[in-house]
């Protein structure tokens, strides 16, 4: 009698799974990276403007298209940053942009 509840659960669990549809993968904090990953690398249209990508490495440069500045604070890992955290980082950002920048003048 103790194995049909774990015979029950097992059977419930990998039905759930046959449901799930394409646009569901992207939901959550936790999607997994294979579920989400980009392959497509043919030619990128923005705005009705078509800019052929050259893969060089490391980098990728597209024809036509201007690099801008961006500043990110990258966090790899499942965990949600708490609110202290969060205004910690945001703090520390111009100070931590105003070290890159020097390194690099």
């Amino acid at each position: 009698m103790l194995y049909l509840p774990l015979i029950t659960l097992c059977f419930f669990t990998g039905a759930e799974c046959n449901f799930i549809t394409d646009y569901e993968k992207h939901f959550g904090s936790k999607t997994p990276y294979r579920a989400v990953e980009n392959n497509n690398l043919s030619t990128i249209e923005f705005e009705g403007k078509f800019f052929q990508c050259l893969r060089v490495a490391p980098p990728t440069y597209c024809l036509g298209c201007q690099p801008t500045k961006i500043w990110y604070i990258i966090r790899h890992g499942a965990r949600t940053p708490t609110n202290r955290v969060l205004l910690s980082m945001k703090h520390n950002l111009p100070r931590i942009a105003q070290m890159i920048i020097r390194a690099n003048s």
